[in-house]
């Protein structure tokens, strides 16, 4: 049985970045404390989004609760509000410009990225793009909990004679 989500959404507000999983395609906020968190050419700076919360689980026990993600659903500067249930935040985000114009992607796909430019939006939208580069320690951060999984999943399959003691 294949475990597949679909594709990450096409555009996201500058200050995040595309991702999907079984929730749905969503834009993560690419967090920072400094401009030491961002990649080059871009600036940690506070934005007022939008942030909502996804639920990403999958292969979870039919009873169980998905665990929630962080989602910026658009921006909500000057008299722009957001749609319930997103709240507008304040955040230390990494940012290609100063504006918050939502930014178009030119590659459809994780790893390499390139920051595409603005496309003049509203900043409002509810999609992402890969114009954004991940964060290193999201990257690691998201690779940890894969394995954190893998390996809990792997425990709940083994048999009671099987485990090791």
């Amino acid at each position: 049985m294949a475990d597949v989500v679909g594709p990450p959404p096409d555009t996201c507000p500058d200050g995040s970045t595309p991702q999907t999983c079984h929730g749905g395609p969503y834009c993560a906020p690419r967090t920072c404390a400094s401009e030491n968190d961002c990649d080059a050419g871009e600036l940690c700076v506070d934005r007022k989004l939008c942030l909502g919360e996804l639920g990403c689980g999958g292969l979870l026990e039919p009873d169980a609760m998905p665990p929630m993600t962080p989602t910026i659903t658009g921006t909500c500067e000057g008299t722009t509000a957001c749609t319930a249930p997103a709240t507008c935040t304040t955040m230390k985000v990494c940012a290609v410009n100063e504006g918050g114009v939502t930014q178009s992607s030119t590659t459809s796909s994780g790893g390499s990225s390139g920051n595409g430019g603005s496309d003049g939006g509203s900043g409002d939208s509810g999609g992402c793009s890969f114009g954004a580069a991940q964060t290193r320690g999201g990257l690691v951060a998201a690779l940890g909990v894969l394995a954190a999984g893998a390996a809990l999943l792997t425990a709940r399959r083994q048999r009671p004679s099987q485990r090791r003691r």
